[in-house]
């Protein structure tokens, strides 16, 4: 794998900076997007333990990183991750704070969102008009949702 990252990105600052940039480009996620979410914290920890790898997690774990994965956070979830800092005794691995933190919302919401324990369902039926006098089909309702 180091190979592959040297032939990719030649040296670690391209490589922070490419890992940088990564999460730069992320938007934010709009509150109840679960999937945004989950793929948003896949990139964050996929970018993390790059760095990692390559013996250079230090560079995320700044106040500029920290922050601007804040800013991709859904309000729920910023207060949330607000009240896990205050309680922090030690902050001087903050990102890797952040990190564990977003995994377990990411398995709390992929939990919840798990098909087998959402309780009203969404699914669309397609119905067909029948003309009651002939049962001639005249075409089709609008899809419903339950």
């Amino acid at each position: 794998m180091v190979k592959r990252l040297d032939d990719k990105f030649g040296n670690s600052v391209k490589l922070t900076d490419s890992v940088i940039s990564e999460i730069k480009a992320l938007k934010p996620v709009v509150e109840g997007n679960s999937k945004r979410f989950v793929d948003m914290v896949n990139t964050v920890e996929r970018c993390w333990l790059d760095l990692k790898k390559m013996g250079l997690s230090s560079g995320m774990n700044t106040t500029t990183m920290v922050t601007q994965v804040e800013r991709l956070l859904p309000a729920t979830q910023k207060r949330e991750w607000v009240l896990v800092v205050q309680d922090l005794p030690d902050r001087s691995k903050l990102f890797e704070e952040l990190l564990k933190f977003l995994l377990r919302e990411k398995t709390v919401i992929e939990y919840m969102d798990n098909e087998l324990r959402v309780t009203s369902s969404s699914k669309a039926m397609v119905l067909n008009c029948v003309n009651e006098e002939n049962g001639e089909v005249t075409g089709l309702a609008t899809a419903i949702k339950q």
